[in-house]
């Protein structure tokens, strides 16, 4: 903790107390003056000054530890500087930590949308005699957000039917890439997503629909 300049002043008016000798009574002056500060701000690094005061064998010793103790108020003062280099140094790395946790985050909601879509798209398809794909892929693309960041899926939308196991299957798939914004910085540029969905055919138990 570092004292004022205040009480810097005050502790060399003390000092300067006509005929400032090592008598006890001027011990007890000196004593009294400074332990009234003790309870404003540097009361510790004033209380060791007091200490010294008390062991040293002349007015000179003491004067020698003042200048020590206005050296050490001094240090934070030095510190400024390294502050300011570690901050800049650790900053870009919080930058790219930070940038990382929203890419990450704006990956997993664009994965999350697009398979909600496929999947509503896919169970609207089953239940329906005949199947056209422009109205599966609108069914899709009412659940997908229309902004640039989903573009690609609502684009690339598929439906089509396989027969596993003696029953038909509709799969109803988006495919699309997600572009990074602050990993790129650091070489990451995109990461493809494939999401789809697949439900058993309700309307027949072994053909699968036209799909026109």
């Amino acid at each position: 903790m570092c004292a004022s300049p205040e009480l810097l002043g005050r502790v060399s008016s003390i000092l300067e107390c006509s005929s400032f000798t090592r008598s006890s009574s001027h011990h007890n002056r000196a004593t009294s003056r400074i332990s009234k500060l003790l309870s404003k701000p540097g009361k510790d690094l004033l209380s060791m000054l007091l200490w010294s005061f008390s062991k040293s064998q002349s007015l000179n010793s003491f004067g020698t530890d003042l200048m020590l103790f206005t050296s050490w108020t001094k240090i934070p003062r030095r510190n400024k500087g390294q502050t300011v280099v570690e901050v800049a140094l650790i900053f870009p790395l919080l930058v790219l930590l930070v940038g990382a946790a929203i890419d990450g985050g704006l990956l997993l909601f664009v994965s999350h949308i697009v398979q909600n879509a496929v999947q509503e798209g896919a169970r609207w398809a089953v239940t329906r005699a005949d199947i056209k794909q422009s109205a599966v892929i609108t069914e899709v693309n009412n659940r997908i957000p229309e902004t640039p960041l989903f573009e690609d899926f609502r684009r690339s939308v598929s439906v089509s039917c396989a027969v596993s196991g003696g029953k038909p299957f509709i799969t109803v798939q988006a495919n699309g890439t997600f572009r990074y914004s602050f990993m790129s910085l650091i070489g990451f540029r995109a990461t493809p997503i494939t999401r789809s969905a697949r439900m058993q055919y309700e309307r027949s138990a072994a053909i699968c629909p036209t799909i026109a």
